[in-house]
Order: structure tokens, then sequence, then C-alpha cells
């Protein structure tokens, strides 16, 4: 089963895609030797397909691309997207259903956002290898103080661990900020968060009920994070440490758009915070950064999970890939390993592989054993 990061099609790249005879499909030519031996691929879809009509992606904070990248996804492999997170509502409610639509109308499951109420109540269980994993898709908000758009009798529509953003009066911006200072400083003291978890009982009622269809496994794909940190932050710290108390065996982080620590908390559970930006813009205004050198917003991990038929041990391996803007303004990913085994230029080899170094480091979370270059490292 293979895992990966944030999904996003920003305006540079539609725009240069428009021009390619290959469409999307041209994105992920390269990398597609990493899902060749995963039986199930899922994916953080971070743009709504809301068609046409609802205007493109043109704003750095607020997507929508063409329809068509449903289809080129679904031809690099992928099976499931997770579609709670903050920019499901970007074209509305209307945008959210059409991209349920879209979705279904090219072969693709989805889970984390809902057409109607029967639909949410229901628990996506999926039966691979004749084990059961049962797949939970949430988000911390919805860009709902951006785009206006608040969910009342219809909550149900998007999977919330908390309630929707709203305006902060500038008082309690200040107060709020001296708070989760105070909570960064002592977090290692203390298991109180200033941050709430407004929908405990629902993540909880879908947790039973996953049990209840007899799950092997639990999927947790968590949308939460703050944007183009170095280290998780306080919420999200919080969010899964409460979220590894509910019988949640694996808890799949992305948002952040930057690499952030995994970690073993059993051998059949795995954390990992934050997988990167998997399909994204490298220099665009939305992975802009003033210190992006130290960011790495243009890598990502792919995240194996290797089960076995008669053994409850699962095997956590991974491999690095690379968001490249080429000659003609597409941005392609590639293989990390590929790209160091094929640089002839001996410095930029050597930054190639110092990268490598840095984001294999980081999410391991080792600063001490030698890092030696391999396609696919085992998490041990």
């Amino acid at each position: 089963m293979t895992f990966t990061g944030d999904i996003l099609i920003e305006p540079e790249q539609k725009e240069a895609i428009c021009s390619h005879s290959d469409g999307f499909d041209t994105i992920f030519r390269n990398i597609l030797s990493s899902f060749s031996l995963s039986n199930y691929i899922i994916g953080n879809l971070e743009t709504p397909l809301a068609g046409e009509e609802l205007v493109y992606s043109s704003h750095k904070w607020s997507f929508n691309t063409p329809d068509c990248f449903a289809e080129s996804l679904k031809k690099a492999g992928f099976n499931l997207l997770t579609t709670a997170n903050n920019h499901c509502l970007d074209r509305g409610k209307i945008g959210l259903l059409n991209t349920l639509k879209t979705l279904d109308r090219y072969g693709l499951e989805h889970i984390g956002t809902y057409a109607q109420k029967s639909d949410k109540e229901k628990i996506f269980i999926k039966d691979i290898g004749g084990l059961r994993f049962a797949f939970l898709s949430y988000t911390y908000g919805t860009n709902a103080s951006l785009n206006g758009e608040y969910l009342g009798e219809d909550r149900y529509m998007v999977n919330l661990f908390q309630d929707q953003e709203r305006e902060i009066p500038r008082k309690k911006q200040y107060f709020t900020r001296i708070m989760n200072k105070l909570h960064d400083i002592f977090k290692e003291k203390s298991s109180y968060s200033f941050h709430a978890l407004s929908y405990k009982k629902q993540v909880r009622k879908d947790i039973q009920k996953c049990r209840q269809k007899n799950a092997d496994y639990i999927i947790m794909c968590m949308h939460s994070g703050g944007q183009y940190n170095n280290t998780p932050d306080p919420y999200t710290l919080s969010l899964v440490k409460w979220l590894s108390k509910q019988d949640i065996d694996f808890i799949i982080g992305n948002h952040p758009h930057v690499v952030h620590l995994g970690k073993k908390t059993g051998k059949k559970r795995f954390v990992a915070y934050s997988l990167g930006n998997f399909c994204s813009y490298p220099g665009s205004e939305t992975a802009h950064h003033e210190n992006d050198s130290e960011v790495l917003a243009d890598y990502s991990i792919i995240l194996h999970l290797n089960f076995y038929e008669k053994s409850d041990t699962v095997e956590v391996s991974f491999e690095i890939c690379k968001s490249i803007v080429e000659e003609d303004r597409i941005a392609r990913i590639y293989s990390l390993y590929d790209l160091i085994c094929k640089e002839e230029d001996l410095i930029l080899r050597g930054k190639l592989l110092n990268d490598n170094e840095r984001i294999v480091r980081k999410f391991i979370d080792n600063q001490e054993d030698t890092i030696t270059l391999q396609k696919e490292y085992n998490f041990n």
C-alpha cells in the first residue's frame, strides 16, 4: 500500500500543461516505477475538480483544476483520493459536489467529503490481499475565513476535527499567539493543548464503526499542520497524541507541504506527520518560503506499507521524489535516486546527495547514523 503527499495544480502548472500534447499525464510519467509493486495507492487531492464554469485556478490560495486531471491520476495508478482538506470548499459546496461526481466518473474512490449525510455515515472499508482496511479522512479546517464558505446543517459534507475557521479579532489573535507559544515551550512537560479538538465524539464514533466492520487496520489520513514549518506545530502534535490513543493503526499526515518526521509506535503502528508536496510547482507563490533552501518544498516522501498474510508485523519503507520545473515550464516528478544516478555535474550531484541525506534524516529522525544512497529506505 502506497501513500503520497499533497497533490496540487497551481496556476503556473495549469497554464504550461495546456500547450502539452500529453496533458497532465506528463507530470507522473517518470515516477510510475515507484508505484509498480503497489496493490493500492492513496493520495491527498488538494484541489477541487469543480468544472470550468466555476473558474480554474488563478489565485495562489484558491484552486480548481480541469476534470481531465482525474483521468491522469487514474492512469498513474491512484485508487483512493482523500478530499477532506483546507481547499475542498474553494469553489463552494457546488464545487465540492462537482469534484465528487468527477472522481466517480473516472472510477476513483474518495473519502473525507460527502454529497449527502447517508454517505458520511458509511465507513470506507477496502479488502486487499485478504485484509480489511478502514480509511478515514479528516481536516483541521476549510479556509472558511478566506472563501467565506461556512457549513451549517450541511456540516456532514466535510469531515472536520474542529469548528471551521472564522475571522479572529486582532486582540484575540495576539492572545492566541501567546498561548500557543507557551504551549510550544511547555509541551514536553504537559499533555494539555491550548488547541481545541471540537469533534472528538464524531471521530471516536467513526473509529468504533471501523472495528464493528471487522477492520484489520484503521488508517487516518490527517490534514493538519503549519504550512512550510520545518517541524510539526503544537496543534498537530496534540492531535496525533490524541489519535494515537484511539485505536488507530496508521496516521498519515499531509498539508504542511514539506516533509516532517515519521515514527513507529508499535510493530504494526506508524505515524507520518507530513509526506510533503508530491505534485506541486516549485517556485510558485504557494510554494514560496523566505527560507526555501531549508524548507525543501520541492521534495516529497512516497510511503510504502508492506503487509503480510500470515504476520501482524508491518514493514514500512519509503522513497524520495522531487518536482522539477523544466524548459517547457511544466513541473514533473522524479525519483531523487534516479536524478542522482544520472547527474554528471559533480556540484549538482553533491547538492542532490546532500538534500537526500537531509530528507532521510528528517523523516527517520536520525542525526547520527551514516546515510547511504538508496532508491528505497526501510524504516527501522
